[in-house]
């Protein structure tokens, strides 16, 4: 099978592309990129991507059955809000139009935790609406993942992030039951969850919380929110 990723530079989609590299059904990881990506596996197809002109991309590419919207930013490195809600919405909508009409089975958006259309947050607000549209796109399989605070080895550490992550880390002890999904959790935990669940047959939109990316992944038993 052939698949795609969007935002393969980032923390979780580079230990994406790791964990679907060694994924014998898979013969092609197509990835869309902005910049050059160095990689040793012959499996890897990186595109250079302009994505305010990605139809004429998606073009390019053919028998695709999984993608991937690893997509992401901060309001520090994107402080224009029109470019802030590109990356994080509207291009993850766009692939998924075009996944849509080209009969991809399967769709992974990485989105945030307390993602809801009553958020004051409008980050979290706009999240929801992107959660909405895609489980309504047609697509047989969406897989929503809502992700607590992502702790990881980053190229550019984010002083803000570490400090946060320590705090979080050291509270974790104390956040149980409905508040598990609150603990920090592992960009590799996300990446391999993504792999897991590539192999899921049953169609549907499933909304996974951060507690439950994290058992999927440490093969705990879990029960998916499924819309």
């Amino acid at each position: 099978m052939n698949v795609l990723i969007a935002g393969a530079t980032g923390l979780v989609g580079g230990l994406l592309i790791e964990e679907l590299s060694q994924d014998k059904c898979i013969e092609n990881i197509f990835v869309l990129s902005r910049r050059p990506l160095t990689t040793p596996n012959n499996k890897v197809r990186v595109i250079l991507t302009d994505f305010d002109n990605l139809d004429a991309t998606l073009k390019q590419i053919e028998d695709v059955e999984a993608v991937y919207s690893c997509l992401g930013t901060t309001k520090a490195q994107t402080p224009d809000r029109s470019v802030y809600e590109k990356v994080e919405i509207h291009y993850p909508l766009q692939i998924a139009k075009w996944a849509r009409e080209n009969c991809v089975s399967q769709f992974h958006y990485i989105s945030s935790i307390g993602t809801s259309l009553d958020a004051k947050n409008e980050y979290l607000s706009r999240k929801a609406v992107a959660e909405q549209q895609l489980s309504h796109t047609g697509i047989p399989q969406v897989f929503i993942y809502r992700p607590s605070f992502i702790v990881g080895k980053r190229e550019r550490p984010r002083l803000l992030e570490t400090i946060s992550g320590m705090v979080l880390k050291a509270a974790q002890p104390l956040l149980n039951g409905k508040a598990r999904k609150y603990r920090p959790i592992e960009a590799k935990d996300i990446a391999h969850t993504m792999w897991l669940l590539t192999n899921k047959l049953e169609p549907g939109t499933y909304i996974l919380e951060s507690d439950e990316i994290f058992d999927i992944s440490t093969g705990r038993p879990t029960k998916n929110h499924h819309c």
